[in-house]
């Protein structure tokens, strides 16, 4: 299950400093791929993950279950990693400009504003 879809099941939201029972969390990073005819040029780039031509749409699911610096640029073969890097808000999350604290899924790099979920660990598993 997304961390996106939890977000925003039809609940009342929480508030935007708790997200998904996280106190501080503002919002929630992932991508999704959005299937598109194929382009004439670089093809072999918009191929995704499960095959078939896409561009990657990434966001950020608010407390308030808006969405906030959507990025649709980036072909399907693209890493939703490096799509967040490349942004401008990351930048601003780096250099302290933006005071943030995201959650996001494993595809994501752990850093002082982002959250991911911990490795799975074979000898803590019922």
């Amino acid at each position: 299950m997304s961390l996106m879809s939890d977000c925003c099941t039809p609940k009342p939201c929480e508030g935007a400093s708790n997200v998904a029972g996280f106190p501080g969390v503002v919002g929630v990073v992932d991508g999704t791929q959005i299937k598109i005819k194929a382009p004439s040029r670089n093809e072999q780039e918009y191929v995704g993950r499960k095959g078939g031509h896409t561009m990657i749409v990434q966001g950020i699911a608010l407390a308030d279950c808006s969405v906030s610096h959507g990025i649709a640029k980036y072909p399907g073969a693209a890493h939703n990693s490096r799509i967040l890097r490349e942004s401008k808000l990351y930048a601003a999350l780096l250099e302290g400009r933006k005071q943030r604290l995201l959650l996001g899924d494993s595809a994501y790099s752990l850093t002082p504003f982002l959250m991911k979920p911990l490795p799975a660990c074979s000898h803590h598993r019922p």
